[in-house]
């Protein structure tokens, strides 16, 4: 019995101690995700995933997307207000003191309650061309607003292109900094060994310190520089740290850029045929026009066909038929319906 007792005590000394190994080693994988681990978290992005990370998170192209969807809202309003407006009304009244009683129209001093229902539509036929005019700059409109965010985003991209080559620009400027001031301390060194067995003046010696100085301090410089292109490319791209952001330097070019300038004009008129913001200003000129048109279509006759469907009941309501009787608001409601089809010429004068 005492030697099974001591197996069991060894089985669980074993099994305690495997469970606080495997909680450290847990723990330690929490502490690493919660803190950042550097090697896991950062990772270097090529031009492409940098111009495609500010399409997605530019807020001036997301302000320029919310314009694109507002114009298209506002060209599905103007084209709903081609369609006729039908609209449905109900009343319900408590009276109190002298009132007319509809039924024998005479006056009546008396408690009582009454309502009115119905629906009512319009029709509009003619406006003077307003509402054509309207959609016409509405479309050209929302054609604007879409050039301009094309316009936007070829502004981003090459915002992000000139950031992107500015950095690896300070990192050039960085590496030869870094280059030339590890030389200027090793020169530093040999001087100050030739010092001590008497070959150069101790003149020199502070000469290339100062030299060593100078280059540190553009070295720092470079470091700066480097760091103010990061940040520069992380507000682009709407990113909160700049740490977290490594470009990826290109191997190579893929293909060869070449640009040919012959004639201003030829030029000129390429630019006018694909370059957004011409499009979007012709667009936004011709939007301007037609919504002149339909202001001016204001000034002619409007023209609708309107229907109504209408009832009332009453708690003074008598039927015709049997005077005596108890008149339901529902048999009321149907021996007072009224329909009436109307066309309405409305001209404005002043």
């Amino acid at each position: 019995m005492a030697i099974l007792l001591m197996k069991m005590n060894s089985i669980s000394t074993i099994i305690n101690t495997q469970l606080l190994k495997f909680s450290r080693q847990a723990a330690l994988a929490v502490l690493l995700l919660l803190s950042g681990y550097p090697a896991l978290c950062q990772k270097e992005i090529s031009l492409e995933q940098c111009i495609q990370i500010a399409l997605e998170q530019n807020i001036g192209i997301k302000r320029q997307a919310l314009q694109v969807d507002l114009a298209e809202g506002a060209l599905k309003s103007t084209w709903a207000g081609r369609l006729p407006g039908i609209d449905g009304f109900y009343s319900h009244y408590i009276n109190s003191g002298k009132t007319v009683n509809y039924e024998n129209y005479s006056y009546i001093n008396t408690n009582y309650q009454d309502g009115n229902l119905g629906i009512e539509g319009s029709l509009p036929l003619y406006s003077g061309f307003s509402n054509w005019y309207q959609i016409r700059s509405d479309k050209f409109n929302l054609k604007s607003e879409a050039e301009k965010k094309e316009e936007l985003k070829k502004t981003v991209t090459m915002e992000v292109t000139a950031a992107y080559l500015q950095i690896l620009f300070a990192e050039e400027l960085l590496g030869i900094a870094e280059s030339k001031l590890a030389a200027s301390q090793e020169q530093l060194r040999m001087n100050e060994g030739f010092y001590k067995v008497g070959r150069i003046s101790r003149v020199e010696v502070v000469d290339m310190k100062s030299q060593v100085a100078q280059d540190n301090l553009a070295k720092i410089q470079a470091e700066n520089e480097l760091r103010t292109a990061y940040l520069n490319l992380a507000m682009i791209l709407n990113m909160d740290n700049e740490k977290d952001l490594k470009i990826k330097k290109p191997t190579q070019m893929q293909e060869s850029l070449s640009l040919v300038l012959n004639d201003p004009e030829q030029i000129n008129d390429y630019a006018q045929a694909n370059h957004p913001g011409v499009h979007s200003a012709e667009l936004f000129v011709n939007s301007r026009v037609a919504q002149l048109d339909a202001t001016k279509a204001l000034y002619s006759p409007k023209i609708s066909l309107n229907g109504l469907i209408y009832s009332r009941y009453s708690e003074l309501g008598v039927d015709a038929l049997n005077p005596t009787a108890i008149y339901p608001y529902p048999d009321q409601i149907r021996d007072n319906m009224y329909k009436r089809a109307s066309v309405n010429v409305s001209l404005p004068i002043f």
